[in-house]
């Protein structure tokens, strides 16, 4: 039978450590994805949301001139 040394142990640690990080990482990264279409959809609102500001204040004006 294999005999578990301390080197076993260290290497055990690290791999999990490293796979730890992965996972960790893989997880920022997705939820970076998920924030940036996030910001995309909400800067498409308020493009449109500005485009009707500007129609109805538009509107206001040439009501307020007749």
């Amino acid at each position: 039978m294999t005999e578990l040394t301390e080197a076993h142990f260290e290497l055990h640690d690290a791999n999990k450590d490293r796979r730890n990080q992965y996972r960790i990482a893989d997880k920022l990264e997705r939820r970076i994805a998920t924030l940036e279409k996030s910001l995309a959809s909400a800067n498409t609102l308020i493009g449109k949301m500005q485009q009707r500001l500007d129609v109805l204040v538009s509107a206001t004006e040439e009501w307020s001139n007749l």
